[in-house]
């Protein structure tokens, strides 16, 4: 006689129990993943959001409905609304978050660079603790070679292995060719990773979305959810593609794309709230007793400051960005306005993890520092300033609790 255990359960029926219940997020039922024997170390889903501004998500205040799925997970958790870049680009952004390291203590400035070899990534660390590790990025030269360290599972795109001749638009074509996959596409690949991890192991999650960047390809029911015709001065901007390509273009078409960057956010979310429902549904994920953590790399600008589509320098919208974390216990409902920097998230996670199920966590050495003393209310501020590497080692740029974006006025900058 088989036990019938929730085990047992999801691993023979879960497909029908899904369907059943109307969950079943994806073309392939859940099913195919099988649930692992709970322990106290939480699963840890890390989300990250490319390209993506602070003021543009619902929870941060934005008066569009961007963000449904993460508005509420927010509502459920702590929101930190005064966090901080490392690095206006996603490399070396990305690293520096994932180790926990300023990004000139990581030699990274270029696509060119790679990754040093003395550092620990978080895949590195979570495998030590007994981790299943798995991500799925959505662009290729986010790839296993470059951030490969400490993953089981790792998903991204082939360089230029997509057809998308479909494309008028030459930027577009260019994006084609270093390959990025939408956020559905995204979100298949990290559950077709995760689908042959240990059961009796908890999991780390790494997803990367890059549907926020330009050029913006969601389909139309997403991209133009918030676009309406709009009259507006005639000012000229720069359009910035891959930082190769430059034209001009007026306030009416600054707006228009502006609009539609609303709607690719709106679209991630979208396939964020189906993934959580799809790790749910499996038994891979319980926000209950699960560790839920959003963020960006960076923002963008969107005709502010004559630019668009650039983030190259260390103006607010680019380095200003969304950070929330929820689930395994946490407050609930908490807004904090200290500042706080993406390098935090890595140190508090693990500070979590160490609290909730008394697992014995190393101390690294990290650039960054844990949140939770002022999530649970035993310190008032995070830290004094935050630092944000410019682009090439020009430098870096300071933000204190002084600081009030306004204008062109956006920093004091340092020099290494």
């Amino acid at each position: 006689m088989v036990r019938l255990t929730r085990r047992n359960f999801l691993k023979a029926g879960i497909a029908v129990g899904a369907a059943t219940l109307g969950v079943s997020a994806y073309k392939y039922a859940p099913g195919i993943l099988s649930a692992r024997n709970r322990d106290e170390r939480p699963n840890v889903l890390w989300i990250t959001m490319d390209t993506t501004r602070y003021d543009r998500l619902g929870f941060n205040g934005y008066t569009r409905d961007t963000t449904p799925n993460l508005d509420k997970y927010a509502e459920q958790g702590v929101v930190f609304h005064k966090n901080y870049s490392q690095a206006p680009v996603t490399i070396p952004s990305i690293p520096s978050f994932l180790t926990s390291k300023y990004p000139k203590n990581l030699s990274l400035a270029t696509f060119f660079d790679q990754m040093p070899t003395n550092v620990l990534t978080a895949a590195q660390i979570f495998r030590s603790l007994g981790y299943n590790t798995s991500t799925a990025t959505s662009v290729s030269f986010l790839n296993r070679d470059f951030l490969g360290k400490g993953f089981d599972y790792f998903s991204s795109p082939m360089l230029g292995s997509k057809d998308r001749d479909d494309f008028k638009n030459p930027l577009a074509k260019l994006h084609a060719l270093l390959n990025i996959r939408n956020g559905e596409e995204t979100n298949y690949a990290l559950i077709d990773t995760a689908k042959n991890s240990d059961p009796d192991k908890p999991n780390f999650y790494w997803v990367h979305y890059f549907d926020a960047h330009f050029p913006y390809t969601a389909p139309e029911g997403f991209k133009f959810k918030f676009a309406k015709n709009k009259s507006f001065e005639n000012g000229k901007k720069h359009i910035y593609n891959l930082r190769s390509i430059t034209k001009l273009i007026n306030d009416e078409e600054a707006n228009f794309l502006s609009d539609q960057y609303d709607g690719q956010i709106f679209y991630v979310d979208y396939h964020i709230g189906k993934l959580l429902k799809t790790l749910e549904a499996a038994g891979k994920f319980d926000l209950n007793k699960d560790l839920l953590v959003f963020n960006a790399d960076h923002g963008d600008l969107l005709g502010e400051h004559g630019y668009y589509a650039s983030h190259h320098s260390a103006y607010e919208e680019i380095t200003h960005v969304p950070f929330m974390i929820t689930g395994a216990g946490l407050s609930r409902g908490k807004n904090l306005e200290t500042l706080t920097a993406n390098l935090d998230i890595l140190p508090t996670i693990l500070h979590i993890i160490g609290g909730n199920s008394g697992v014995n966590i190393p101390k690294f050495r990290f650039d960054g520092r844990s949140l939770v003393d002022v999530i649970n209310g035993n310190q008032t501020k995070a830290r004094d300033f935050v630092l944000t590497d410019l682009a090439n080692f020009e430098g870096c740029a300071v933000r204190d609790d002084k600081f009030v974006p306004e204008g062109n006025v956006i920093l004091t900058v340092c020099l290494f």
